[in-house]
């Protein structure tokens, strides 16, 4: 198989063909069928390979995803092409140059991406298991801050949001309010406006407890943008050196940095 026919094939998955050479190589695999064979074995082997990275499969899972298309592939063409050994030997060793390729790419994948992912996610999982509900808190408005609480642990964050910000606006230095706000953003996925709160929670020095540079760094290791991950470090490593809250979570994910 000429490795033009590889970028070819990933040229026509990422729809980067032009009309005319998209119409050409369609009427090509409509009447080469060791051509076709081999585009269905590139087409499943980059799919998989694209799964693995999102499910943050390791080496070990990928490798055996490509040994098992490989295998699945080639018993199946040696049945149809019995009479054509030379093409069967053709389509195992793409089969063996594509593993090889995605097998290097996942490693490269790895090496440069893999630690923002992992920190995204130990972030997310802390989000979604530590966070998954506020606890319920006696004060002033009373009733409102239960609802907008109820709502949160619900999952129903909009509506959460809806009775906090009301609640901001007559106070405006309501901590409890100011964090449950923060972590409803968080909830919608909304960093900045979850940013902002936790700001203004990290300012009120009065307060014995105050989780708002580590919900800050939590924050930016959720939106994972260019720099989020070295200033979330910065964060967590002053979240350690004041021993502020979550300075027993700052020091864990500090250590998977």
């Amino acid at each position: 198989m000429d490795s033009n026919w590889i970028e070819i094939f990933e040229k026509y998955l990422n729809d980067n063909l032009s009309d005319q050479d998209r119409i050409e190589f369609e009427a090509k695999l409509s009447s080469d069928k060791e051509l076709e064979e081999s585009f269905l074995i590139y087409k499943s082997i980059e799919q998989e390979f694209g799964n693995s990275i999102r499910n943050k499969s390791k080496e070990n899972e990928l490798r055996g995803t490509l040994q098992s298309l490989s295998k699945e592939y080639s018993e199946n063409t040696m049945i149809s092409t019995s009479e054509k050994p030379k093409a069967l030997i053709r389509i195992i060793s793409l089969v063996s140059s594509i593993a090889a390729s995605l097998i290097l790419i996942f490693f490269v994948y790895n090496k440069y991406f893999g630690s923002e992912m992992d920190m995204q996610q130990i972030a997310l999982s802390y989000f979604n298991s530590d966070l998954e509900r506020i606890g319920q808190t006696m004060g002033s408005n009373k009733d409102s801050l239960q609802m907008g609480i109820s709502f949160y642990n619900q999952k129903e964050y909009f509506k959460a949001v809806q009775v906090f910000e009301n609640m901001i606006v007559s106070d405006p230095s309501n901590s409890e309010v100011i964090k449950n706000l923060g972590l409803s953003y968080l909830g919608l996925e909304e960093y900045d406006n979850a940013l902002a709160q936790f700001e203004k929670l990290s300012q009120m020095e009065q307060l014995y407890s105050n989780p708002g540079q580590f919900y800050k760094a939590l924050a930016l290791l959720l939106r994972n943008e260019s720099g989020d991950k070295n200033q979330a470090k910065e964060l967590l490593q002053k979240v350690i050196d004041e021993d502020q809250e979550g300075s027993k979570n700052a020091k864990e994910w500090l250590e998977k940095f």
